[in-house]
């Protein structure tokens, strides 16, 4: 089974591109990790999503944004102008979950007003107590 989960930041603003009547949408992920709790590392993913996916990612992603990211690996091998072979690995995105964009983050914070809370009546202490004439006992 070739499946792969990651969540990460977008590296940079996403680009939608055409080739022939298909979206495409190439991005980079940066995943941070640790070895100990002073070394930090960060791993750059490249990720690539098609069609309509394609098309609502590059509209509401911003550089920053977080993403959960599931697809498969996949692999290119070619060569450069030099003669040098190049493999590259990339996740080919079935499913993108947005989790958190900067741009929401602020928005979210800067206009959040505290709801009012609703006016309650005032109310009688045991008012709903029968009179001692009412009583069955």
């Amino acid at each position: 089974m070739n499946l792969v989960i990651i969540i990460g930041r977008i590296v940079k603003d996403p680009e939608l591109v055409f080739i022939n009547e298909f979206r495409k949408c190439d991005f980079t992920v940066a995943i941070n990790s640790y070895s100990s709790k002073t070394d930090k590392k960060v791993d750059f993913i490249d990720c690539t999503v098609w069609g309509k996916q394609a098309e609502n990612f590059a509209k509401y992603m911003r550089k920053g944004s977080q993403v959960a990211v599931k697809g498969a690996l996949s692999t290119n091998i070619y060569e450069t102008k030099n003669g040098v072979k190049v493999k590259q690995v990339k996740v080919s995105v079935d499913q993108i979950e947005y989790i958190d964009s900067p741009s929401n983050r602020t928005k979210d914070h800067e206009h959040y007003e505290q709801p009012e809370a609703p006016e309650q009546q005032p109310t009688t202490p045991y008012s709903f107590m029968p009179s001692n004439d009412e009583l069955p006992f």
